[in-house]
C-alpha cells in the first residue's frame, strides 16, 4: 500500500516565519510557498503540528516535536502512538524549564500512523485528524479546546501528556486529512467536505487559497493523503 501525500505549511500574513510545521514520513516542513507532493510506503506517519507560545517558544516546539516524529518508526498499536506524544510532551517540557526564553511554549499535534488494514491516530490540543469516506468526514481526533481559542493541553505543557487516541481503518481511494486551526477556524467542515469531492491536489490548492484570502494572523498547515494499492 501507497499514500499519496500533499502538504501546504505557511506563515500567516502577521507573522515573519511560521510556528507551524507539517510531518511526512521522515521529511518535515516548515515553510512552503506552495504545495509539496510525496508518495510515501505503508506504514508511515503524518502529522501536522502547531507551536504556541510566541515568536522564540512556537519556532522551538513545533520544529523540536516535528524532528522527533519524523525520525520515529510510524506506531503499530495505540499504546506505541501514546508513548510517541508522551515523549514529546516530555522532551518539550524539559526544554522549557531550563531555558527561560522558551517559557511558556508548547505545540499542539494532530498525527496519524497509517499501517496495512487501518491506522492510528493520536492528538494533543486542537490540531484535527479526519477520514474522508463516502462524501463525509469523520473526525479521528478530540479537540482539547476549552473555550475561545484556549486549550486544555498540549505537547509540553506539563510533561504528564494524557493524548487521545484511537485506531481506525481506513481503506483505498480514502482520504485523510490533518490541520491546525489555521484551517478549522476559517473553513467549515461543510465546506470542506464539499472540496474533498474532487480531486486531492485541487482540494488542498482551493483550501490554502481560502485560508490566504482570509487573511487569518494564524500560521496554516494541512496535510491531506489518499491511500492507495501499490503500482
Amino acid at each position: 500500500m501507497e499514500l499519496e501525500v500533499w502538504i501546504a505549511t505557511r506563515a500567516s500574513l502577521t507573522h515573519t516565519e511560521n510556528e507551524d510545521r507539517a510531518v511526512a514520513g521522515n521529511e518535515v516542513f516548515d515553510e512552503i510557498s506552495g504545495i509539496e507532493h510525496r508518495r510515501l510506503r505503508v506504514p508511515s506517519l503524518l502529522a501536522a503540528v502547531d507551536g504556541l507560545g510566541g515568536h522564540v517558544g512556537g519556532n522551538v516546539a513545533s520544529q523540536v516535536a516535528a524532528k522527533l516524529f519524523a525520525a520515529a518508526d510510524a506506531p503499530t498499536d495505540e499504546a506505541e502512538a501514546t508513548s510517541l506524544l508522551q515523549l514529546a510532551d516530555r522532551t518539550l517540557h524539559d526544554a522549557m524549564l531550563t531555558d527561560p526564553d522558551l517559557r511558556g511554549m508548547g505545540a499542539t499535534v494532530a498525527l496519524t500512523s497509517v499501517l496495512d488494514g487501518g491506522l492510528i491516530a493520536a492528538n494533543a490540543g486542537d490540531s484535527t485528524a479526519w477520514r474522508y469516506r463516502d462524501g463525509r468526514l469523520e473526525a479521528l481526533t478530540v479537540s482539547d479546546r476549552i473555550a475561545g481559542s484556549q486549550i486544555g493541553q498540549c505537547l509540553g505543557a506539563t510533561g504528564d501528556l494524557a493524548p487521545h487516541v484511537q485506531t481506525a481503518d481506513l481503506q483505498p481511494g480514502e482520504l485523510l486529512l490533518l490541520a491546525s486551526d489555521g484551517l478549522t477556524d476559517v473553513v467549515p467542515e461543510t465546506v470542506l467536505e464539499q472540496l474533498l469531492a474532487g480531486p486531492p491536489a485541487a482540494a488542498i490548492a482551493e483550501l490554502l487559497e481560502r485560508v490566504v484570502q482570509a487573511r487569518v494572523p494564524d500560521d496554516v498547515t494541512i496535510v491531506l493523503a489518499e491511500l492507495q494499492d501499490s503500482a
